[in-house]
């Protein structure tokens, strides 16, 4: 609310971590749909999770987001197949492009934690998504289903992961493709 002062700000973002984080399974992995029955982890739910992590560390020196995150980046590193792709634990059971978003979570909590295998995991699914765009910079299976368009919202997330980890890695292939994404949209 734009009546709430810092402290109040600070107070909810507080309870909204220690609340996440009492959600976590001892294998890392958080509930990817929160109140459903049964709910399994989904991988690109863990990313956006794994950034609200990276920011109660740095931001709020919360020690236990680091540790949270480590657990969550874990998880994701487990779940990966070896060319990069993430085909397990995926909303509607297909490999999606848009985790680009979730894997600059984990190249975040890599460079933050000193987790090298969370920066060379990233890298390895921008390197599969790369394989995914088109020369018109389209990218395959970013969709939410098979054989249908993606929404411009996932075709961001895909782009977004791309620029933040480029920035974030100095890689300028990232970049480029991020670019050419751009343009072609």
């Amino acid at each position: 609310s734009e009546h709430l002062g810092r402290p109040e700000l600070i107070q909810r973002a507080q309870r909204m971590i220690d609340w996440e984080l009492s959600l976590q399974a001892a294998d890392g992995a958080f509930p990817g749909h929160f109140g459903e029955a049964g709910s399994h982890p989904v991988i690109f739910n863990q990313g956006q999770i794994l950034h609200g992590l990276v920011a109660g560390h740095t931001q709020l020196a919360r020690q236990d987001c680091l540790e949270a995150g480590v657990r969550a980046g874990r998880w994701l590193v487990a779940q990966q197949d070896d060319d990069g792709c993430y085909r397990r634990f995926e909303h509607n059971g297909v490999p999606h492009v848009y985790n680009t978003r979730a894997t600059w979570a984990l190249a975040a909590m890599g460079v933050v934690a000193n987790e090298t295998e969370f920066v060379a995991a990233a890298r390895r699914n921008l390197d599969w998504a790369l394989t995914r765009q088109t020369p018109s910079g389209w990218f395959a299976t970013n969709a939410f289903t098979p054989g249908r368009d993606p929404f411009t919202h996932t075709i961001a997330y895909a782009i977004r992961g791309f620029i933040e980890v480029a920035v974030l890695l100095g890689d300028e292939r990232y970049l480029a493709a991020a670019d050419k994404a751009a343009r072609g949209l």
